[in-house]
């Protein structure tokens, strides 16, 4: 589009151009010298005869053309009948009429040639500006529907399994993103990562003591055993909501390996009912609201000898909602320590089942220590026991002034923003990142192919624990689109309700922003606008004002009369004129102040004694009347005491 405006003003551009360098050249000077008839008439002669007046001479003399022209040609206009010689100028020669030298078309190639470098240069600065014309290339989302939708209570069976399903894709939707757009190998997916307005949302992960109330129930006994993930508080606009003052949210995790020694593992040894070893893990009862049981979970054999390549994890969660309503009841040497509101407590218990290993590895859940077979450079888990990893999830949303409240209630007065991120953190744990897929969600199980796995890392409980972390972060970001356009309303009233408080019912629209895809871009209107507008402007400038070229009395230039000259000419000469005009009054009315003031300073006070008498006034002076202010003269002759009559 730029070179298309370009072309089309480039004749009206390329004159306009040529009379600005003619004005240069001229002079900026001579453009202050007011229009209008020749300063010398065509009959006054420039150089008088030595009989000329001395009154002609003073007239001639005192209207010289301006000092920055150049000289005029002179030319002999009289020659003596009887001298056949050149009479010369101090002989009485007259000469034709001083005028105006006009420019003429010398320069003009020059001109012409500088003007189309300018035009390339032009043109490459104009190109680089192409990409300022986009405003950006986020847009907001316009639906007409927003807000939280949850299934309704009291469905049937069908629809419990189809939310079920649908929330088995919102947690491998995030993990699969999580996979493609955090950490390193994001680098090579930017196309499938450029959606959101934020990639990625930063995080930190740094060492910490066990998290429990009971010390031994962690690991390597709970020294620095722990380790801490957290976005800190980071503004709620990396999720792509658009609002004034946004609010920030914190999400942090804590994962630390569960001791299996004393007492929180029992081997249960065979009976005639179990022909294999069982294994029962005593972290907490569980209760189904039917049945409950005094332990968390069980397992019988050994892994290994199940015919399967793959990784057996199990997972529970316990949330600040009270017992009433969790599945699992963790022990009270599982309290938390740390500070934090509504804590979520997440327990997985990881067996590796047929895995040859690579390499060894002595990781608390990934172990791998007895070669396999004995001799060979591979290596197996020899412990039939399952690996128990707990996570601690806190999430937080503050107002933008730094107050904090419970996630679990909306309240209005922190604003649309702050409602609209609680929303779209309350899926954000680490059991619903790896609920519905379990054993496919460890970055182990990648691989492992054909009963063999490559070497694991030493930390590798790490690795998966970032992973999950990771994964809650990605689930918030697509809740955050979900809140943005109402998802699940289309099922509504029959299968799904609205959960939003009434108060921001509503409110939520129109307020998410993301990345437009690579075809599309926002552009700036006013840019969009502007540019046909000066294109316009300038063919406007560079066109013709319909009358003939100038005359010998006005402008020294080339050229028919253009729209540029007679605005150039009426607002800024005028303006820089009457600017120049005010600023000399100013200047002569300050010279004539300060001349004032300095006489008053140096004239000494006149006295008059009444031995002096009164002066005499003139036929054509008065005495002041009453009121009247006194002369000087005046106020010397009361202040020596007399009075006048």
């Amino acid at each position: 589009m730029l070179g298309v405006c370009l072309g089309a003003v480039w004749p009206s551009l390329s004159r306009i151009i040529a009379r600005i360098l003619q004005l240069v050249r001229y002079g900026w000077h001579n453009l202050w010298h007011p229009r209008g008839k020749s300063r010398v008439e065509e009959s006054t002669p420039l150089l008088e005869n030595s009989n000329q007046s001395t009154g002609d001479r003073a007239r001639t003399d005192g209207d010289l053309p301006h000092p920055s022209l150049p000289a005029s040609p002179r030319f002999l206009g009289h020659t003596s009948d009887t001298d056949d010689s050149v009479s010369s100028p101090a002989n009485g020669v007259d000469e034709f009429p001083m005028q105006r030298p006009r420019l003429d078309h010398s320069w003009l190639p020059k001109a012409l040639s500088f003007c189309t470098l300018t035009g390339v240069i032009g043109w490459a600065v104009v190109s680089s500006f192409t990409t300022q014309i986009p405003a950006s290339s986020l847009g907001l989302v316009s639906s007409t529907q927003c807000g939280s939708w949850s299934l309704r209570r009291g469905v049937d069976e069908s629809a419990l399994a189809d939310d079920a399903l649908l929330q088995s894709a919102k947690e491998r939707r995030a993990g699969e993103y999580e996979h493609a757009c955090y950490g390193a190998q994001s680098a090579t997916s930017s196309e499938e990562c450029s959606f959101f307005r934020t990639q990625a949302i930063p995080s930190t992960v740094t060492r910490t003591d066990c998290p429990f109330k009971n010390q031994s129930l962690c690991a390597g006994r709970g020294l620095q055993i722990a380790t801490r993930f957290t976005t800190g508080r980071v503004d709620a606009s990396v999720l792509g909501l658009n609002v004034a003052n946004p609010p920030k949210f914190n999400r942090t995790t804590i994962c630390v390996p569960l001791n299996m020694d004393q007492g929180f593992v029992k081997e249960i040894a065979p009976d005639k009912y179990h022909s294999d070893y069982r294994y029962e893990y005593h972290f907490g009862s569980r209760n189904d609201g039917r049945h409950t049981w005094n332990y968390t979970f069980r397992t019988a054999g050994d892994p290994f000898n199940y015919r399967v390549a793959a990784y057996s994890v199990s997972a529970y969660e316990s949330t600040p909602y009270g017992p009433e309503h969790d599945y699992w009841n963790p022990i009270s040497g599982l309290d938390i320590i740390y500070p934090g509101k509504d804590p979520y407590l997440t327990i997985m218990f990881i067996s590796s089942c047929r895995i040859i290993y690579r390499g060894a590895c002595e990781d608390h859940i990934f172990p791998a220590t007895e070669e396999y077979p004995p001799g060979s450079s591979r290596f197996r888990n020899a412990d039939p026991r399952a690996r128990p990893l707990a996570c601690i999830d806190w999430n937080e949303v503050c107002t933008h002034d730094g107050v904090c409240d419970s996630m679990e209630e909306g309240v209005e007065g922190y604003g649309i923003g702050y409602e609209f991120t609680r929303s779209a953190m309350r899926q954000s744990t680490t059991f619903k990142a790896i609920k519905a897929r379990l054993g496919n969600a460890l970055l182990a199980n990648e691989k492992v192919g054909d009963y063999e796995s490559f070497r694991l890392d030493r930390e590798q409980w790490v690795l998966e624990s970032r992973a999950l972390f990771n994964t809650s972060l990605a689930r918030m970001q697509f809740d955050a689109l979900d809140v943005a356009i109402g998802a699940g309303h289309e099922k509504a009233p029959e299968f799904y309700e609205e959960v939003t408080p009434k108060w921001a019912q509503g409110k939520m629209c129109g307020i998410y922003k993301f990345q437009l895809p690579k075809e599309y871009a926002n552009i700036n209107v006013w840019a969009l606008l502007g540019i046909p507008l000066l294109v316009l402007l300038i063919i406007g400038l560079g066109r013709e004002a319909g009358r003939g070229p100038f005359t010998e009395d006005e402008y020294p230039l080339v050229g028919e009369l253009l729209w540029f000259d007679v605005i150039f000419d009426s607002v800024v000469l005028s303006s820089c004129k009457a600017i120049c005009s005010t600023a000399r009054s100013c200047y002569r009315y300050y010279q004539r102040w300060y001349q004032r003031r300095g006489t008053r300073k140096q004239a000494p006070a006149s006295t008059i004694t009444p031995d002096q008498g009164l002066p005499e006034l003139g036929g054509s002076q008065l005495l002041p009347g009453p009121g009247a202010p006194l002369t000087p003269v005046e106020q010397s002759f009361r202040a020596s005491g007399a009075e006048l009559d």
